[in-house]
């Protein structure tokens, strides 16, 4: 029983420890998971790790505790199959520049299965200085970079995510010190849930060196395109989009930076690139020194945007928690909504225009609502319930869960999907 819904795990798996400071089995995430086979979870304690990759397996990569794990230097999770489920949870994943390429906080790339990336912090790498060279050096070292990026992936969800593109360099000579985009999106589906997303500023002159500099460009928040014959998908629910400040040249003297666009889709295939937004604000960057604000929406191409009436509920489980211990849910909606949970363990991607978004779960794959309570008056409905007493030799089970709203006139508001982990209470 969890959150009063009877449903089956998506997998009962075993639990690899992992732990920088020493104490478990492993001091890195990348020996965990390559030690891990389908279904197992990955538990990182808080620390400072390497980069890792997730590639044709089933996995849960979640932090416990608190202050999130820093993972820097790129992750990715890769050529995933159908039946490959992966979450990432809890962390904070940070890109690097390594030989004069960016590396995002997370890359995705040729993903059949889902992937939920909940409750993480995701930065671009910031623009550096080349190695040995005091004044800067030709591109692409001084501008940030990008925080995600997703190519050719069928069901990508960020839920209660920040995504910051990298900042541009200061103080550099020359005009390729623009921020990094937040997120680029390459022929996927994807759909953000009360996420923070924010392109990087663009370098600018800081005052600390007594020579011009020019200012660079913001970063996009969100930057997306089809593939071909590979559409873009792309929901947002309740999630703000920022393009990023421009940077400012010296004394308003070198040219300054224009600001980025909010979201900026181009449709160039035959797939197409379609933009639905719930509730959530779009926003373009501010231009340094007067120089030309960025957009809050650019379509090119055959790129559309249809922005759905009404307002956005969102939901929030507490994961990872162990079993029988108390487990604490919120649901933030309008107040008189009813509020139910559904379950399976096949996750799915399916866009419900009249309910307001994209169903996670397999159609036919789970069964009645589990009724959750009314809003109150306040708008935040607050419940505390035990969470799941695992089988005999299970160490950890994944759940898919999603929140769904009905309103006073009975219609139905698709809300954030879930995926609660409960652990064996001896972890």
């Amino acid at each position: 029983m969890l959150l009063g819904l009877s449903v089956p795990a998506a997998f009962a798996s075993d639990v690899l420890v992992v732990d920088a400071a020493g104490g478990s089995p492993y001091v890195t995430i990348q020996a965990a998971v390559d030690a891990a086979v389908d279904g197992d979870t990955v538990l990182v304690k808080p620390g400072s790790y390497a980069a890792f990759v997730v590639a044709q397996k089933d996995l849960s990569v979640i932090g416990d505790g608190s202050p999130r794990p820093v993972v820097t230097g790129g992750s990715r999770v890769e050529n995933t199959l159908a039946h490959q489920d992966v979450l990432l949870a809890g962390l904070e994943l940070r890109g690097v520049k390594v030989a004069a390429v960016g590396l995002p906080g997370l890359t995705i790339e040729d993903a059949l299965g889902a992937l939920r990336v909940e409750d993480c912090q995701i930065l671009g790498p910031d623009g550096v200085w080349c190695p040995g060279t005091p004044l800067g050096c030709p591109s692409p070292w001084p501008e940030g970079g990008e925080a995600v990026s997703v190519s050719q992936a069928v069901d990508v969800t960020f839920a209660r995510c920040v995504l910051r593109g990298g900042k541009g360099l200061d103080d550099h000579l020359g005009t390729n010190n623009g921020g990094g985009h937040a997120l680029v999106a390459l022929g996927a589906r994807l759909a953000l849930y009360a996420c923070d997303v924010l392109g990087g500023s663009g370098g600018g002159h800081s005052g600390a060196f007594h020579f011009l500099a020019d200012g660079g460009n913001g970063g996009h928040g969100i930057v997306g395109s089809d593939l071909g014959v590979d559409p873009l998908a792309l929901h947002l629910a309740g999630t703000p989009v920022r393009g990023g400040p421009g940077g400012w040249g010296a004394q308003c003297i070198d040219p300054s930076g224009w600001g980025g666009d909010g979201v900026h889709l181009s449709g160039v295939g035959a797939g197409g690139a379609a933009l639905l937004r719930l509730d959530g604000a779009l926003f373009g960057g501010v231009g340094g020194c007067g120089e030309p604000n960025g957009l809050p929406l650019v379509l090119l191409g055959s790129a559309t945007s249809t922005l759905l009436p009404g307002v956005a509920r969102r939901a929030r489980v507490e994961s990872p928690v162990r079993e029988g211990q108390p487990t604490q849910s919120v649901f933030d909606g309008v107040p008189g909504d009813r509020v139910y949970l559904i379950g399976s363990p096949v996750p799915d991607f399916q866009i419900l225009r009249a309910s307001g978004g994209v169903l996670h779960l397999a159609p036919g794959s789970f069964g009645a609502l589990a009724f959750q309570g009314v809003v109150p008056p306040g708008g935040v409905l607050t419940l505390t319930s035990p969470a799941a007493t695992l089988p005999a030799g299970v160490d950890a089970q994944r759940f898919f869960l999603q929140a769904v709203f009905r309103d006073a006139a009975s219609a139905r508001w698709l809300s954030t999907p879930l995926t609660p982990v409960v652990l064996d209470g001896s972890l």
